[in-house]
Parts: structure tokens; C-alpha cells; sequence
């Protein structure tokens, strides 16, 4: 469909019949923006005539001039004519250009421009294509008619200059302004293969085969089209995913699935269908979908109906998929996921009784190969394992010496690298008020715990800065996965991190760290979790002022100071909760 859509568009574009101005409209989350950055703006780049495209979106755009500077600016300051056309606007913009490089000059534009220069620019642009979103987004019906007059009288009277508007036209009351002003009319509509290849170009990296298939089912069964709610369940699958490969027990491929339809079920259930999180847990936990609270609304009981299934959620992934709640640090339980059983899980939970003779000594020696055989073990569930292990030998289960035993666990645990360093705060067996049923455990336990805490810390913690000194997209993931409510950015060397920023970072990983970093402190009480990070903070905009003074005009300069204006307003946040609390 997507591919349809967009050769029709640029055989209506191309076209020397008409005038270049076409429309794309559709409904929210239909996939308009997505294919117009992704697959439209490509392919009228590759028309000779097209080179320069530019993406405009009209979402604060507040009167006509206000739109006619942004087309200036995107159209005389990117692309080839950059450094010629720079240079004029600075002698116009003066100052404010000269002290701020390309932003200021751009920033300037609307006060250094008068109408008859500005209308002179606007009617030597040519060779060149707008993409202009968010039609329905500007301040004012008089404001769309004007934007449209406006890009209307640009294709008429300049030459191979194409437009393609972007709008769901259903929001815009003056339907006869659209007939009158675009030559054709296209509409998106999302298909099955739309919906797959936007997974897959998108999150291919944290989804397998398998899980694209799933994810396409449920799409497909629940009859979603809108993928702005298909990429809200995703942001929320995404950590969940990254989690389960620190729980050892997991049975991942089950897991996975289920859980990636469960999200997006409870997310086409609250954002599609306006459920609220009460309604999706109980009909999900209901006998009879026909009762409260749907006895006076039918159809809507039947489309949630339909959209939980059979499923059962907990209050927990509902909670989480509507962003009320973090992820929870005992995932299985909380979002009750499937684990995988083997003979040691059976000894560990003593669910024995059901073995035969056979099989129970069998079971007792994988028991004692996992329990002293090699190394690297999770640490949690070798000490559940071992206290069971314990109770059998104590109460005379087995044939072997206690004593003997507990000195053969005491020693191993003291091996070099006896134990995996885990993420001890995210491991959902790990809690300093656990008991066992043993006491012998417990010492052993409580005697190891402090050391491999603090191991499992560092080891965790290099880790994280290793991969985050190289580039920002190498560690996000486990970033947004197990440090959201977590400080560490204090634990990483200052300077490093200020050098890798400023001369190693690919650029686009500057301006998402800064966007991280906005979002990270607005909170009010964002001292409770990560205050420790906040001189950190403050130090990383000093550094960071410093380095600029050291670096020339380019685009790694201006990605860096654009991240201390990050930083500035992250700081401002700092400064509320501090003063708050």
C-alpha cells in the first residue's frame, strides 16, 4: 500500500500538467509522517529536479511569515547552496548570526528580513520539494487557508518547485478549501505488510522472526492500523525485553511472546478503544465480559471483549503499559511470566514426590553438577538451590555427610569467580530480607553477599561506561532497561566522558542524550532516585562550556552546544526539586 502510495504520488508531482501541490492525508497513526520521512522524501531526492526536499512540520507555526521564514531557512540554509546563502543571511541577521553560527543566523531571519527581500527569496526558490506535516496543527482555520494559498501560488508561479501536504483531513472544517487547492488527493490507509516492514525497519534489533510473527498476529487479530499506538506498545515492550536476559529461569521464547501481545492488546485497549485500567483488568480477569460495567454498552463490552481474549493481565503490566509504574523489579511474578523447569528447578521448589526412584537420584545429580561443577553461577538461584539441597541431606533425603557438604559449598563460593556478576537490584530473587529455610545457608549467604554485591557492581558498572564512552545508542538500552529510577552517570570519569562527547560521539547520539537528559530530572521528586547524579551534571555543562570554546564552527559544535542547552534546562529541573525538597 505504502509503495503504491507513494509512486502516485510522484507520477502526480512529476506530471507538467498540473501544479506540483498534492495531499496526503489519513488518519492519526495511519503511518503518513513515517512514510514521508522514510520512503517519500528518499525517492523525490532521487529526481533530478527534487535534490533538495526539506521536512516542515506546521505544528507551531503562528502566522504566515512565521511559515515563509521557515521555508527560507530550510530551503537557503541546507544542502548545497549552504555556505553561499549563509553568508548573506549573517550580513542581514548581523550580530545575533555572527555570535550563534548556522542557528543564529536562522534564529535571526524573521527579524532581519523585510517583506520585499523575504517575497524575493520566496520567488527564486526553485529545483526543490517541501513536505509540509501537521496541516490540521496550525493556530487557526484562517492560518490553513493561508498556508495553503501561499504553497498554491509557490507551484504555480516558480519553477519545479513540488509541495505534498500532510493533514488528517477529517480535523478540517473547511473540506472545500482542500477541494479547491489540491490537484490529487491520496489516501494511507495501514496494510498488513505496511505494519511488518515499519517492525522491522524499526525494531529489528530487539525483535526475532518469531516475535515480528507474533507481534503481526495480534496486530492482524485485533485489526490495528495505527501505528503511532503500534510504536507506544513497542516503547513499552522494548525494556521489558532487554530485562529478561538477566532472569536466568526464564523460559525467553514463551515470555516474549506472551508478552509482547499482551502489550499491545492493553495498548490498543486504552489508546484505540479509551479504556482505562480498571476496565482492561477486570474484563481481563472477568467470567462474563456481558456484566458490569458494560451491561448499558454492548459494543463496546464486545470490542474489549475481543481484545483481551482469554488473556489475564496483571495490575502490574497494565499499570506499566499505561505509564503509571516503572518495571517492576520481580518480573516474573509481577507480570506473570512463564519459566522453564529442569530437574534442578523441581529439587529446588521440592515438588519430589512425583519422581520416580530413578529419576529423583538423577535430578540430585544434576543437583550437585550445578551446585559445585564449573562457575560463572547466578547467584541467587544457587543459594535456593542449595538450601533445598541442604534440607535433603539434613533430613536424611539422601546419603551424605552435612558437614562435608556445607564445607564443599563453603569453599567453592570462595573460587575466583565462583559466582556471574548480575544486576543484584533488578534480579527478581535478590532481597537482603530473604530467609532460608537452612541456617547454614543463610551464613554462607550473608557472609558472601556484601562482597558480591559490590563486585557485581563494578563489573556492571565498567561495563556501562565502556560501551557509553563509545556512543550513547551502544548503551542506551540497558540504560532505559535497568537505570531509569537508578543513578550511574556519576560513577563514570567526567573527563572521558566530556571527551568522548565532544570528538568521538556520531552526532546524532548528542542531541538524544540531551533529550534523555531533559526528561531525566523533570520529576519533582527526582532526588529521591537519582540525585546523586545532579553535580554530575553540573560539572558535565561546565566541562562541556569549556570544550566549545576549543572547538571551531562545524556540526559536532553545534550538536554539543545544542546538548548544553539540554543540560541547561535539566539543570533548571535540578534546581525546582532542590529547592522543592
Amino acid at each position: 500500500m505504502t509503495k503504491c502510495v507513494t509512486d502516485q504520488i510522484l507520477d502526480s508531482i512529476i506530471d507538467p500538467s498540473f501544479p506540483s501541490m498534492v495531499l496526503l492525508s489519513g488518519e492519526w497513526g495511519c503511518g503518513k509522517t513515517y512514510l514521508a520521512k522514510n520512503t517519500l522524501r528518499p525517492k523525490l531526492e532521487s529526481v533530478e529536479a527534487y535534490k533538495s526536499t526539506n521536512y516542515l512540520s506546521l505544528y507551531g507555526v503562528t502566522s504566515l511569515d512565521d511559515f515563509r521564514d521557515k521555508l527560507i531557512s530550510l530551503r537557503h540554509l541546507s544542502g548545497q547552496d549552504k555556505g553561499r546563502n549563509l553568508s548573506i543571511f549573517k550580513n542581514l541577521a548581523g550580530n545575533g548570526a555572527k555570535w550563534g553560527g548556522d542557528n543564529g543566523a536562522s534564529l535571526a531571519i524573521g527579524n532581519a528580513l523585510t517583506k520585499p527581500f523575504r517575497h524575493k527569496l520566496l520567488s527564486k526558490m526553485s529545483n526543490c520539494a517541501f513536505i509540509i506535516d501537521d496541516l490540521e496543527r496550525c493556530s487557526s482555520e484562517q492560518l490553513i487557508s493561508e498556508v495553503l494559498g501561499e504553497c498554491l501560488n509557490l507551484v504555480e508561479n516558480n519553477a519545479n518547485l513540488a509541495i505534498i501536504v500532510i493533514a488528517n483531513e477529517k480535523q478540517i472544517e473547511n473540506k472545500s478549501l482542500l477541494e479547491k487547492t489540491f490537484n490529487d488527493k491520496f489516501y494511507l490507509t495501514s496494510s498488513a505488510q505496511s505494519i511488518t516492514s515499519f517492525l522491522e525497519s524499526k525494531y529489528s534489533s530487539f525483535l526475532d522472526p518469531s516475535s515480528i510473527e507474533q507481534a503481526v498476529l495480534t496486530i492482524q487479530s485485533l485489526e490495528m492500523s495505527n501505528l503511532r499506538v503500534i510504536q507506544r506498545a513497542m516503547q513499552r515492550y522494548v525494556p521489558i525485553k532487554e530485562r529478561f536476559k538477566k532472569i536466568t529461569e526464564l523460559d525467553e521464547p514463551a515470555a516474549s511472546n506472551q508478552t509482547l501481545d499482551s502489550v499491545l492488546r492493553i495498548c490498543h485497549a486504552h489508546y484505540e478503544l479509551g479504556c482505562n485500567i480498571e476496565q482492561i483488568f477486570e474484563s481481563s480477569n472477568a467470567s462474563n465480559i456481558d456484566s458490569e460495567p458494560w451491561k448499558d454498552r454492548p459494543e463496546e463490552g464486545e470490542l474489549l471483549r475481543k481484545t483481551v481474549r482469554n488473556t489475564k493481565f496483571t495490575t502490574y503490566l497494565v499499570s506499566y503499559c499505561l505509564n503509571k509504574i516503572s518495571i517492576p523489579d520481580d518480573l516474573v511474578d509481577g507480570f506473570a511470566l512463564p519459566v522453564t523447569t529442569s530437574p534442578v528447578d523441581y529439587i529446588s521448589s521440592m515438588s519430589i514426590h512425583h519422581f520416580s526412584e530413578k529419576d529423583f537420584y538423577h535430578a540430585i545429580d544434576e543437583t550437585k553438577q550445578f551446585l559445585f561443577g564449573g562457575n560463572k553461577k547466578p547467584f541467587s538461584k544457587w543459594f535456593r538451590v542449595l538450601d533445598s539441597y541442604f534440607y535433603l541431606v539434613q533430613h536424611q533425603f539422601i546419603d551424605e555427610n552435612f558437614e562435608e557438604e556445607y564445607e564443599q559449598a563453603k569453599e567453592a563460593i570462595e573460587t575466583l569467580g565462583f559466582f556471574k556478576h548480575e544486576d543484584v537490584v533488578s534480579d527478581r530473587n535478590y532481597s537482603p530480607m530473604r530467609g532460608f529455610d537452612i541456617k547454614q545457608t543463610q551464613t554462607l549467604y550473608d557472609n558472601i553477599k556484601p562482597h558480591y554485591e559490590r563486585e557485581s557492581a563494578i563489573s556492571s558498572m565498567d561495563d556501562l561506561e565502556k560501551r557509553f564512552l563509545i556512543a550513547w545508542s551502544e548503551s542506551s538500552k540497558d540504560i532505559y532497561g535497568s537505570y531509569e529510577h537508578r543513578p550511574f552517570l556519576h560513577q563514570f570519569d567526567l573527563e572521558k566522558v566530556v571527551n568522548s562527547i565532544a570528538k568521538k560521539w556520531p552526532l546524532e547520539d548528542i542531541g538524544v542524550f540531551g533529550q534523555f537528559l531533559r526528561s531525566r530530572y523533570q520529576a519533582l521528586n527526582s532526588n529521591e532516585f537519582v540525585g546523586e547524579e545532579f553535580l554530575f551534571v553540573r560539572d558535565l555543562d561546565a566541562k562541556l562550556q569549556s570544550a566549545l570554546s576549543n572547538m571551531k564552527p562545524s556540526r559536532r559544535r553545534g550538536m554539543v552546544s545544542e546538548l548544553t542547552g539540554y543540560l541547561r534546562v535539566a539543570m533548571q529541573y535540578i534546581d525546582r526539586t532542590q529547592k522543592d525538597n
